[in-house]
């Protein structure tokens, strides 16, 4: 019985990573096509192409 407890909670705390890893890219994501979009807004010319990536 306690083996499968073990077992689940390994799976379920690789689970937690996984979502960790998936939200810090999509965050990564949003926060670029943030960075862009406030450029196309404020005027491109005021945030230099090497600025945004």
């Amino acid at each position: 019985m306690s083996s499968t407890v073990a077992i689940g909670r390994e799976f379920e705390q690789k689970n937690v990573d996984l979502l960790k890893a998936k939200n810090v890219q999509v965050q990564n994501i949003w926060e670029k096509k943030a960075l862009r979009g406030n450029g196309l807004v404020n005027g491109s010319s005021q945030f230099p192409k090497s600025q945004i990536r």
